[in-house]
């Protein structure tokens, strides 16, 4: 993505703010303001779940979308690719996670979406045309649901393989056996890739 008016608008259904999970594999190459990942495509007060880079910052994160701009983020150390988990569930709970670990931020919910039409922006914010990422987003995969810590491992095992991503946690099979102890490997516990 190369900043203004570059960026894609697909449709689904909205998610639910007690119950969804969004990993995203991205890397920001530039500054913009508001940069989005993944957001809903509704401005006003639509509030919706969404994945975005705040103000200018390199602070990313669920930002209650024009829901008073209650910031919940983590800090892209901007040293390529990261996986992000943005996480709603029963409550107004959410979480977002980089990189299958710390750092974590978590707070709840704030306002209540609205809105009808149904879709989400990849690469943009939904607020403005001109809130649009410079850099690369390699993959999103959403869940209209708060998926399991087992589940959650799995999906980021996924993706750490395929993008040859360092994560937090044990890298494990879909049947949650595990394929890399990082523990016990804590001597080659970085960049790890797989093939098959």
């Amino acid at each position: 993505f190369t900043s203004t008016k570059n960026f894609l608008n697909y449709g689904m259904p909205f998610l639910d703010k007690n119950a969804y999970t969004i990993f995203t594999v991205n890397r920001r190459d530039g500054a913009s303001t508001w940069a989005g990942i993944f957001s809903q495509n509704r401005g006003a007060s639509a509030g919706r779940p969404g994945t975005t880079y705040i103000l200018n910052s390199n602070d990313i994160g669920l930002n209650g979308i024009n829901q008073n701009n209650t910031n919940v983020g983590v800090t892209d150390p901007l040293t390529g690719h990261i996986l992000l988990r943005n996480m709603g569930s029963a409550g107004n709970n959410l979480s977002i996670t980089m990189n299958g670990g710390t750092p974590t931020a978590s707070s709840t919910y704030p306002g209540t979406p609205g809105g009808t039409v149904a879709g989400y922006y990849i690469g943009r914010h939904n607020d403005n045309l001109s809130y649009t990422l410079t850099g690369n987003i390699a993959e999103v995969i959403a869940y209209s649901s708060a998926l399991s810590g087992a589940q959650v491992n799995a999906v980021e095992t996924y993706l750490g393989l395929k993008y040859g991503l360092t994560l937090g946690h044990n890298y494990v099979a879909s049947d949650n056996t595990v394929v890399w102890d990082v523990a016990a490997n804590a001597a080659y516990s970085n960049d790890i890739a797989g093939i098959g």
